[in-house]
């Protein structure tokens, strides 16, 4: 097993935290250079993303920054499928992990999961995430009816970043909330709990994804919006 740290050359002052991760993780590393989604060209991005491919349609156009986000995240499926093994970790260069559980986490990850699988290592658990599958020293893998947000870390099978290179080729919404279209991409998706992660962006110059300059009435607007699409997604999960 390898890991893949995405990292954003254009956020040097994350490339200590890229550096400690490399030394500390327990298997071998490789840095993979993030897409920065601002110096895409126009065609570049339309080579990449539309509006609306699929169903229900995203409520909100992607910013530059979850562009280069999706694009970084099919470069780590890619190294993992040219790398021929089972499967990788993926993390991105804002996550802090448990480096005293990881060892085992991996351990019961090799253990259970196949190459057609995606195991989320969580920044934080919902309770109704599904049934436990695999257990051991105080951790377990539970399969997720519907797939919780967030990429900051997680293992991809072989064959599951196969089947979403090719699901991907062009896209129309950020690669978590496409990761929760079990409907769609029909890969099993398993978190692991307890959490083993937390979001440190904060200590390292803020997000490089998101921008924070939008009005009182555009975020509660977006809020309805994006409370109605979480539930369709939620119910539409429960017939996979």
């Amino acid at each position: 097993m390898k890991a893949y740290v995405i990292h954003l050359k254009d956020a040097p002052g994350r490339l200590p935290q890229v550096e400690r991760l490399a030394q500390r993780l327990p298997i071998p590393c490789q840095i993979l250079d993030a897409v920065a989604g601002a110096r895409l060209s126009d065609r570049e991005r339309d080579a990449a993303y539309r509006r609306t491919i699929h169903w229900p349609p995203y409520p909100f156009r992607l910013s530059k920054g979850e562009i280069g986000c999706f694009l970084s995240h099919r470069l780590s499926w890619q190294a993992i499928v040219d790398e021929g093994t089972a499967g990788g970790l993926v993390l991105e260069d804002d996550v802090e992990v448990d480096m005293a559980r990881l060892p085992a986490a991996l351990e019961l990850v090799k253990r259970f999961a196949s190459p057609g699988d995606i195991v989320r290592f969580p920044n934080k658990f919902r309770s109704a995430a599904g049934q436990v599958v695999a257990a051991a020293d105080g951790l377990e893998i539970v399969r997720e009816n519907s797939p919780g947000l967030n990429m900051m870390m997680q293992w991809i099978g072989r064959d599951a970043a196969r089947e979403l290179l090719a699901r991907t080729e062009r896209f129309d919404r950020p690669v978590d909330v496409f990761v929760q279209m079990r409907w769609l991409h029909r890969l099993p998706v398993y978190a692991l709990r307890p959490v083993l992660i937390r979001e440190i962006s904060g200590q390292l110059g803020g997000s490089t994804i998101q921008a924070s300059n939008k009005s009182l009435l555009r975020e509660v607007a977006r809020g309805v919006s994006r409370t109605a699409y979480r539930g369709f997604t939620r119910t539409r999960n429960l017939f996979v």
